[in-house]
């Protein structure tokens, strides 16, 4: 569920099947609605190396992995329950995916610019994992 209170529009999606992420088709269907009137992050380009340097794997939990991976020149996010989504940033410590703005990524990076750790921050909560690889 989302409202969007300044637009008079609340979208609630229902799925009988559990790993159906909602969550996901939310903001596809409140873009229709509400076209340009739906404010939604703008994405600034980054230098190639610094897309490269978040290229990884990131445990979010003990059996939980998500996967950044680079391919035509964007980063791609990519989980065992998530679909494979584009990551767009906002700066070169923070992005949203594409096809969700709602769900937010931090990338902490160490002294050289390679990321280290990502919070993702999505349904109503934060979760960080570190780079395994």
């Amino acid at each position: 569920m989302r409202h969007f209170p300044s637009e008079g529009l609340t979208v609630i999606v229902l799925a009988n099947y559990s790993q159906f992420l909602t969550s996901w088709v939310v903001p596809l269907i409140a873009e229709v609605y509400l076209g340009p009137r739906l404010r939604l992050p703008v994405s600034h380009p980054i230098p190639p190396r610094q897309v490269a340097a978040a290229v990884g794997r990131y445990r979010i939990a003990p059996r939980y992995e998500i996967t950044l991976a680079q391919e035509g020149g964007r980063l791609w996010l990519s989980g065992a329950s998530l679909p494979v989504s584009e990551v767009r940033f906002t700066s070169k410590t923070a992005a949203f995916l594409r096809e969700n703005p709602s769900v937010g990524l931090q990338l902490d990076r160490d002294a050289k610019g390679v990321v280290t750790q990502v919070t993702l921050t999505m349904l109503g909560g934060q979760f960080r994992g570190e780079r395994v690889r």
